[in-house]
């Protein structure tokens, strides 16, 4: 058994000469650097394919081999003003307002869907409801807008290009 478990260590580093270690870490937090070896929920680990090389002469001129790499996930960072919106109406007609703003900051494009959008009722009466998204610059609703129906706001998505930044949803 001994001889098996010697064999099969010795096969393993023909195959893989080299391990990663983890190396100690640090991340600036805007005050202080924050250690993050060996830490499961670090923002940031730094490991080093350990596989050491070595030589000497007298040559006047040395290459040596070394890579510097990074993987970077994909991260989101979002907020958004609030959560429930309410219209206090005292007259029927068509009305327009600005939504919550919402911010969204990621490195890779950002694909928004939404469900369980519809009209308002009371049992007996429903009032047609339309969405609108841009950006945080609208001062007041543009004519050439394209409004969105609540039922088909369920079967819409949004895709953010980044860097954009922040979108503004607009509620009707």
């Amino acid at each position: 058994m001994k001889k098996i478990f010697i064999l099969i260590v010795f096969i393993v580093m023909q195959i893989f000469p080299s391990f990663w270690i983890e190396r100690p870490a640090w991340y600036w937090n805007g005050n202080s650097w924050v250690y993050q070896f060996g830490n499961a929920t670090a923002r940031g680990r730094f490991w080093l394919d350990y596989n050491p090389i070595a030589d000497s002469c007298n040559k006047e001129r040395w290459e040596i081999p070394f890579t510097d790499s990074i993987s970077v996930a994909q991260w989101i960072r979002w907020s958004i003003e609030g959560t429930k919106t309410l219209w206090r109406i005292r007259k029927i007609g068509t009305f327009a307002g600005m939504g919550p703003v919402l911010c969204l900051k990621s490195n890779e494009d950002v694909v928004m869907s939404f469900e369980g959008f519809a009209n308002p009722t009371n049992g007996q009466t429903e009032i047609e409801k339309y969405y609108f998204f841009t950006d945080t610059t609208v001062i007041e609703p543009d004519v050439n807008w394209q409004w969105i129906a609540a039922a088909d706001l369920n079967n819409y998505t949004i895709r953010f290009e980044f860097p954009n930044g922040c979108k503004t949803p607009q509620w009707l």
